[in-house]
């Protein structure tokens, strides 16, 4: 099990324990200063959200906080974690800068055809006209 499956099962048990409503959870939230959206609080409630993904700081923390869950990480578990987590964020920049080059790609195609359609409008027998009027 890795350390966010972990916490989320601890802060599920913890939730029927002291027998919490969301309402309950997000003003315990709201005293400690934090927040998380109901919506978001029932995908951590789901059944099977302990193997979905959720940002541990944002989501996970301040949840297990409100409850008073330990979410401390084992170092010893978290270092294959932050390294999945590098290796998945440097996938997301690769994905990001070839998503990127295709948008600039298209911007620089568009503008090659409406600086074309523009000599055209300018070369155009109506535009002549209209010019020579004025």
């Amino acid at each position: 099990m890795t350390n966010t499956t972990d916490l989320i099962l601890r802060i599920k048990a913890a939730r029927k324990e002291k027998r919490l409503s969301y309402s309950d959870i997000l003003s315990l939230m709201e005293k400690n200063g934090d927040y998380v959206s109901r919506s978001t609080l029932s995908r951590v409630f789901a059944d099977g959200s302990e193997f979905k993904s959720f940002r541990y700081e944002h989501t996970i923390f301040p949840i297990a906080n409100a409850l008073s869950v330990d979410a401390s990480m084992d170092d010893s578990k978290s270092i294959p974690c932050v390294e999945q987590y590098v290796a998945f964020l440097e996938r997301q920049v690769v994905y990001k800068e070839d998503k990127m080059d295709k948008l600039l790609e298209t911007v620089f195609h568009k503008d090659e055809q409406l600086q074309k359609l523009v000599e055209l409008l300018l070369d155009s027998p109506y535009h002549k006209q209209t010019s020579e009027r004025s």
